[in-house]
């Protein structure tokens, strides 16, 4: 599959928006995800687009990172006899709430950093063992902290993704947290309150 945002900088309608889609999906011969990420490309995918393409099968499912989780619902109850459509959600704090509702799959940052919590997380949703699985997320809600560290001297992207590095370079993974220019990375004294999280939440010894 191809996971496709709307068109950014120059101005579009949702219909245009659609137009582009279709455009996609005709170039290619494997399915599209719309990716619905407002804060990054400054439009949000409607409803009423979201669930025309799908009907017609120019998308496939939708990764929505929009925050707005009503709309998702929505998307989800309109195209939920549809057993080749699926809804996932971006978000890492609301999985729990999102499974809930009907969401087939979350593609959250944090789970690069702590990927068997979000494991744990579907798996006990899929159990049916919501108090337990509220539990996780509440861990997971405490890590998720990690992204403000930084705020303010940083842009919340770079404090975002940086906090994810940093993260991963304490536990390991990656060997640099360094961001791209021109975004900041987190420095010493940050990098040492996202390790006191990391203990906080078992994941840092």
């Amino acid at each position: 599959a191809v996971v496709v945002t709307a068109p950014f900088y120059a101005r579009t309608s949702q219909p245009e928006i659609g137009d582009h889609f279709r455009y996609i999906r005709d170039a290619v011969d494997i399915p599209l995800i719309a990716y619905d990420i407002p804060v990054c490309v400054h439009v949000k995918l409607e409803r009423k687009t979201t669930v025309g393409l799908a009907s017609e099968g120019a998308i496939a499912g939708i990764k929505d990172s929009s925050g707005d989780d009503g709309n998702l619902r929505y998307v989800l109850k309109d195209m939920a006899d549809d057993p080749n459509f699926f809804g996932m959600t971006g978000s890492e704090i609301l999985v729990d709430s999102v499974l809930a509702m009907g969401a087939h799959g979350v593609v959250p940052g944090l789970a690069n950093v702590d990927p068997h919590g979000y494991v744990r997380l579907w798996n006990l949703m899929q159990a049916g063992q919501h108090a337990e699985a509220r539990l996780e997320q509440e861990r997971l809600l405490k890590l998720f902290e990690i992204v403000w560290i930084s705020l303010g001297r940083t842009s919340a992207g770079s404090a975002g993704v940086g906090a994810f590095k940093t993260a991963m370079r304490s536990l390991g993974i990656i060997a640099s947290n360094t961001m791209a220019r021109p975004q900041r990375s987190l420095n010493d004294e940050e990098a040492a309150k996202v390790d006191i999280i990391l203990r906080d939440v078992g994941l840092l010894r």
